[in-house]
């Protein structure tokens, strides 16, 4: 863990409004969950911000925004790889691996709250000895997943349980409000801060964090299918992946049963968090909102001359660009007067990145199809003609919220609430087209249908614009976060939940 205060009110232990949570993203990486952020607390600049970021590695956190004046203290915990468990946990009144099945397996809130009053009291102390270490992963192997490679889940059980301890053995930085950016390690950081100082949380899920994981995990190729020869959805037993997966599930879980209030982008993903565990009750939809003042001056592309599509996101798997790529090969055999732009970062991934660029060679394209990197998204919406995102998952994407507001039609995979930005609701005039996931065939044909009639296209463009600054003002994003912050901020603390 790494602690880094901007502030010299911190040396009193200054009280931050909102302690924001954050998972690979704010402020070392960009992306659109980076920027949300970052707009947000820009946009409220009255509200003081702690920022709590996790990070899987300590390689290059560099930040990549600028310090806001309100924010005044930034922790940052790094994922180290190595045996994170204090001594004392295996000298409790209950069996660690009870503790632990019954909390990360079973999603027991109760038996959660025992195992975060531990680790607060013994994170310091004496770390625990190789034979305790061996005999608990022995222990759980068999209670988990006794019928797949041992080897494989020794290295997933490691990871998982490590990266659990180092969340859980960092103290929640003092704050009126905590506000989590997802489940998963952010939100279990969330639970426990809840648990620790009985300060209400707010949970923003942009993506359904349980399901991305879930589709990373199951195309990973470190982590192959021990049971190869059953259909995988019929077969009872568990391997690696399904150990990953339900631990995930139930720090899903165990977020949303913290949380005093879930949030959600749309619809779409307020059912998704509702079909995951989330109370009914306590759900609600605050739609993603954008500065619409830096659009204004876009003036669109004329027509004629070579048609320019663009993809702009992080260059990572869950982006699934390679659907991109191959949609343009399609399109570039049916129309030579059209080219390709990819917007955005490719350090996230890099193994990724350079399996997108092997493909763009080996499909002969490079000349038509080019990696523009990190572009000011103003200057490139003003310089192309539609904007296309291939998403295996998405919340509510900026990308599309920022074309719109330029005027641009757009196609994206039936994803999140793609389909209510770019269809609308009842009666909907058209914002693009909204196609099946990872179709290079059903992408290449509604761009060759946007590209075929320009008039429609901008007819498209024009209505989308319409919609985003109807419903997706960044000032009706920060009424409704400021009002929340003011409630929850002063709320009384719920003694009976502050453990420790």
């Amino acid at each position: 863990m790494r602690e880094t205060f901007l502030s010299s009110d911190t040396a009193k232990q200054h009280v931050a409004d909102v302690c924001l949570i954050l998972e690979g993203s704010y402020p070392f990486v960009q992306g659109g969950v980076s920027s949300w952020c970052h707009t947000l607390m820009r946009s409220l600049p009255e509200t003081t911000f702690h920022i709590v970021s996790i990070q899987p590695s300590d390689a290059d956190l560099k930040s990549k925004y600028e310090t806001l004046p309100n924010i005044t203290g930034h922790t940052t915990i790094v994922f180290k790889g190595e045996r994170q468990l204090p001594k004392a946990l295996f000298q409790g009144k209950r069996p660690l691996a009870e503790l632990l099945r019954k909390s990360f397996f079973e999603a027991s809130l109760e038996d959660f709250g025992d195992f975060v009053a531990l680790m607060s009291t013994s994170s310091h102390q004496q770390p625990v000895s190789d034979r305790e270490y061996w005999d608990l992963t022995r222990e759980m192997y068999d209670s988990l997943a006794p019928a797949t490679s041992f080897q494989q889940f020794f290295w997933v059980w490691h990871s998982l349980l490590n990266s659990v301890a180092e969340v859980l053995s960092c103290p929640a930085p003092p704050a009126r409000v905590y506000h989590t950016i997802s489940t998963g390690y952010a939100g279990l950081f969330g639970a426990a801060a809840r648990q620790r100082t009985g300060r209400p949380l707010l949970l923003t899920e942009h993506g359904i964090y349980t399901n991305e994981r879930t589709v990373e995990l199951m195309a990973s190729s470190a982590l192959h299918d021990s049971f190869g020869n059953a259909p995988y959805l019929s077969d009872h037993r568990r391997d690696a992946r399904d150990v990953w997966v339900r631990a995930f599930e139930c720090m899903g879980i165990l977020c949303y049963e913290s949380s005093d209030r879930i949030i959600s982008l749309s619809q779409s993903g307020q059912t998704a968090q509702r079909g995951l565990g989330a109370p009914f009750e306590k759900t609600q939809v605050i739609a993603n909102g954008i500065d619409l003042d830096r659009f204004t001056s876009i003036s669109l592309k004329p027509p004629g001359g070579r048609q320019i599509i663009t993809f702009i996101g992080r260059v990572v798997r869950i982006k699934d660009v390679e659907t991109f790529i191959r949609a343009m090969d399609i399109v570039f055999k049916s129309d030579p007067n059209v080219a390709a732009w990819i917007v955005g970062p490719d350090d996230e991934e890099p193994d990724y990145a350079r399996q997108c660029y092997k493909l763009v060679s080996s499909l002969g394209i490079g000349e038509r199809l080019e990696f523009l990197g990190m572009r000011e998204v103003v200057q490139i919406l003003g310089q192309v003609d539609m904007v296309v995102l291939t998403s295996l998952s998405e919340g509510q994407p900026l990308t599309l919220l920022e074309a719109g507001a330029a005027g641009l039609p757009c196609v994206a995979s039936d994803v999140g609430s793609c389909r209510d930005i770019l269809l609308g609701g009842d009666a909907p005039a058209s914002g693009g087209y909204v196609t099946a996931l990872m179709s290079p065939q059903d992408t290449a044909t509604a761009i060759l249908k946007l590209l075929a009639d320009p008039a429609d296209a901008r007819a498209k463009g024009a209505a989308l614009r319409a919609r985003v600054c109807e419903s997706y003002s960044l000032d009706l994003m920060r009424e409704a976060y400021a009002g929340l912050y003011h409630k929850y901020a002063n709320a009384p603390t719920c003694s009976d939940r502050a453990k420790v």
